[in-house]
């Protein structure tokens, strides 16, 4: 599993190196911070590049062969909603623990 805060620079790195069964999910768009927080400028340029940095190199069918998997999680979104990051840490910790 890979979990993506960066944005578009980075998708298709992380796609190229999942293995057989793995899973890439893009939470975020940290790219666009600097050391003065969120820049104008960086936020466009990202935005603009999402639709390039996802197609044409990923389809149901390269998917399906592959095993691969693609999903989007806003965390933002999801935190006014369930009120914490638990359900989505959970697991991850569970798995490190049992793994470590």
């Amino acid at each position: 599993m890979i979990l993506d805060p960066i944005g578009p620079t980075s998708f298709r790195k992380d796609y190229r190196i999942l293995r057989p069964g793995g899973r890439l999910i893009m939470c975020g768009l940290s790219e666009a911070m600097d050391v003065n927080g969120r820049s104008v400028k960086a936020v466009l340029s990202s935005l603009l590049r999402i639709p390039t940095s996802t197609m044409p190199w990923w389809n149901a069918g390269r998917l399906l062969n592959q095993n691969r998997g693609v999903f989007g999680l806003n965390l933002l979104s999801w935190w006014r909603r369930e009120g914490g990051m638990d359900r989505i840490t959970s697991p991850l910790l569970i798995t490190s623990r049992v793994n470590a």
